[in-house]
C-alpha cells in the first residue's frame, strides 16, 4: 500500500480558535485574522459530534471550520475538525460514512472483498444502522463510530461499562 494514500478529501475554509460550547451543537468561536473585517471578532459553529470532547474542546484550540451551504441557517459555519498535539482530529460526524464508503472500494485496505451492493442508513428492525452490504461470500450490518478520545497521543473509545450504562439508560435494558 502506498505511504500517504487519499481515500477522501475534506476542505475546510478557515482555522479559529475555539472559546466555549454554548449547547450539544453550537460552539463560539473567535476568529484569528483580525484585519479582515469579514472575519473578525467571534462567531458561532455547528458542531456534528454530540460527545462530550472536553479533551479536545479547550478554550483556543485550533478548530478548522467551513462556511456553512444554507444561508438561513442559524450557524454560519461548521466545524470539521480540532487540531490537538499538532494532530487534526475530525469531529464532524457527517464525514464517516464517506470515509467508510471509500474504504469499502479500496482493495488495498478494505476488511471485505469488493462489495456487490453498499445501502447506507439502512432500517433494521426497530434500529437505524450506518451501513448494509453484500459480498459474494457475506451479508453485513456496520456501525461506524469515530474515535475523538484522546489520552496523549493514544485515541480510546470509552469503557466498555461507560458504553454499557449509556446503552441502559438509553434503551431502559
Amino acid at each position: 500500500m502506498k505511504k500517504n494514500k487519499i481515500l477522501y478529501t475534506i476542505n475546510y475554509d478557515k482555522i479559529v480558535n475555539f472559546r466555549e460550547r454554548v449547547t450539544r451543537f453550537t460552539v463560539r468561536f473567535e476568529f484569528k485574522d483580525s484585519e479582515n473585517e469579514e472575519y473578525s471578532g467571534e462567531d458561532f459553529a455547528h458542531l456534528h459530534d454530540t460527545g462530550r470532547l472536553t479533551e479536545l474542546l479547550i478554550d483556543g484550540a485550533e478548530l478548522l471550520i467551513k462556511k456553512a451551504n444554507n444561508e438561513n441557517r442559524k450557524t454560519k459555519w461548521d466545524i470539521i475538525a480540532v487540531k490537538v498535539h499538532g494532530e487534526i482530529i475530525l469531529i464532524n460526524t457527517a464525514f464517516h460514512r464517506y470515509i467508510t464508503e471509500a474504504i469499502f472500494h479500496d482493495n488495498e485496505i478494505s476488511p471485505f472483498e469488493e462489495p456487490s451492493y453498499i445501502k447506507p442508513e439502512i432500517k433494521h428492525n426497530n434500529s437505524k444502522l450506518d451501513f448494509y452490504l453484500e459480498t459474494e461470500k457475506e451479508k453485513i450490518f456496520i456501525e461506524v463510530k469515530g474515535c475523538t478520545l484522546v489520552n496523549g497521543k493514544i485515541a480510546q473509545f470509552l469503557s466498555f461499562n461507560s458504553c454499557l450504562k449509556t446503552f441502559e439508560r438509553t434503551y431502559g435494558a
